[in-house]
Order: structure tokens, then sequence, then C-alpha cells
């Protein structure tokens, strides 16, 4: 990010910024609807064999809530971090080329 920074500057911000806020926005329009739930989301760490680091046991229960739907927005969008990341910095340069016109 540093690099993207010190040749892109604010764009490489905006880009990431845009791209978070698409994603975490996207999974709790998911997560409100119900097409997102906690049974999913702990076979996605089950997956991702993170279920070593996150307790799965209470996050059934806890997820029902509106502060719960958005906590689990939040965490499936820390899971996708290196996405996020990868688009940021494949993006950047073509937002870049787009604003500078």
């Amino acid at each position: 990010m540093k690099d993207l920074w010190n040749k892109y500057g604010y764009t490489s911000i905006f880009t990431y910024f845009t791209i978070y806020l698409v994603t975490f926005s996207s999974f709790w329009i998911l997560a409100i609807n119900n097409v997102m739930n906690a049974s999913k989301i702990i076979k996605m760490i089950s997956l991702l064999k993170l279920d070593n680091h996150i307790n799965t046991s209470k996050i059934e229960q806890k997820m029902e809530t509106p502060f719960g739907k958005l906590f689990l927005a939040w965490i499936s969008t820390k899971i996708v971090e290196p996405f996020r990341l990868f688009s940021t910095i494949a993006l950047t340069p073509y937002i870049y080329k787009i604003l500078k016109r």
C-alpha cells in the first residue's frame, strides 16, 4: 500500500475504501436479507481452516440481532481482505489513468 500511495496518492486510498465500502455493504445487505446467515459463515470458517482461531459455537445465537448481522458483514469483509487488497493493487493504475484525463 505504501508503494501505491507513493505512486498514485489519494487515488489508491479512494480505490481501497471504495472497494471496502462496496464489499461491506454487499455483505450487510446479504446478512439483512438472510442470504448469508450464521451457518454459511461457520462453513466458510471451517473451509478456510480458521475454526482453531474463531469460536464458532456462539456465532449462531448472536447473529440473529441487527448488531450481529452488522458484525457478520464486518467479519466477512475481513475474511476477504486479501482479495480486496489484490483488487486495489490491480485497479488503482486504471482508475488513476481515468481520473488523470
